[in-house]
């Protein structure tokens, strides 16, 4: 694979400068530290990550993506992009602190795709990414059930990128009722390259 950088690590290096000088943040919370609602979104954004880890890793991944052989993502940096019970998922998961990973906050990535001057890396030379976090930004097309008393509809949005226009993106639909998170709707919008 031929890289347009000199060095994936050395975009890793300069990725997790730029967030450090722009976004110090505190030390993540354990994941025992973390309210119901938080648990029950670090469990379901650790087993989206685990299944991605088996997915990138299998057979229909080679033959869906053939990229993959070309640019194998070994010699890239794997970047996740989550809230912060996904970043508590990450780093219980995956060797956050490791040359070949790095754990994001959605809002530092997306300050770091918006700064000029920075390498994006937008040819997906250096890295690949995953991304899952939490909102409740229902889109009022969606036909959803009213909430009832005491009940919190929540979107999960996931996906990866494995390469320029190489992934997929999903959102569902999930219920909070004080004590458990219920599946609603899966993949309620979708995409897929």
């Amino acid at each position: 694979m031929t890289h347009p950088h000199p060095d994936p690590l050395k975009w890793r290096a300069n990725l997790d400068a730029y967030r450090r000088a722009h976004h110090p943040r505190s030390p993540l919370p354990d994941g025992h530290m973390l309210d119901g609602l938080a648990q029950w979104q670090r469990r379901i954004t650790g087993g989206t990550l685990l299944d991605f880890l088996k997915y990138i890793t299998s057979e229909a991944a080679f033959e869906r993506y053939p990229v993959l052989g070309r640019d194998p993502l070994t010699e890239r940096v794997f970047v996740g992009v989550v809230d912060v019970p996904g970043a508590v998922a990450f780093h219980e998961l995956v060797d956050a602190h490791g040359e070949r990973a790095i754990c994001l906050l959605r809002h530092e990535w997306r300050d770091y795709l918006g700064s000029v001057g920075q390498d994006h890396d937008d040819a997906f030379a250096s890295h690949y990414e995953l991304w899952s976090f939490w909102h409740r930004d229902l889109n009022p097309l969606w036909e959803l059930p009213g909430e009832r008393p005491g009940q919190q509809l929540w979107v999960h949005e996931e996906g990866f990128a494995l390469a320029h226009e190489v992934g997929r993106g999903s959102q569902h639909i999930w219920s909070w009722d004080g004590q458990q998170m219920t599946l609603v709707e899966q993949d309620i919008n979708k995409w897929v390259y």
